[in-house]
């Protein structure tokens, strides 16, 4: 299993990039941004502008496109694997911020190799933290 940082502000989508992703259960890319290094079963973190995590969760299907799907629109370069989300900030107002896990870094690409990067003990932390927040 790999991890991946998936950027939610792609072509300047903002907040709203972030809300498809969650809303969606899918992580969305355009055509050459490396997508297809994701496998099922890899860790998706959606990364949002302000060096936050909004969603974590597992890619659960292979790389889906338009041409998959009945009536695909013209012109379409997006891609996207669906995400079976364990824990997702529905209201982008308590996201997982880089600093609560040790990493001082912003990613620029769309998606990145985080794998060695992320100290999956203080992910899972903050994550307890979030639900159990949620659940009071």
């Amino acid at each position: 299993m790999k991890i991946w940082s998936v950027n939610t502000n792609q072509k300047d989508f903002g907040e709203l990039g972030a809300k498809i992703f969650l809303e969606q259960n899918r992580v969305i890319t355009w055509n050459g941004n490396n997508i297809e290094a994701i496998n099922k079963g890899d860790l998706i973190l959606a990364f949002n502008r302000n060096k936050s995590i909004v969603a974590v969760g597992y890619a659960v299907s292979d790389i889906l496109n338009y041409e998959d799907t009945p009536n695909p629109p013209s012109g379409s370069y997006e891609q996207w694997i669906n995400v079976d989300w364990i824990w997702k900030d529905s209201n982008l107002d308590n996201p997982i911020m880089l600093i609560d896990i040790d990493i001082d870094w912003s990613p620029i690409p769309t998606i990145v190799n985080m794998t060695k990067a992320i100290n999956l003990e203080k992910l899972l932390e903050e994550i307890g933290k979030r639900k159990y927040k949620e659940n009071k």
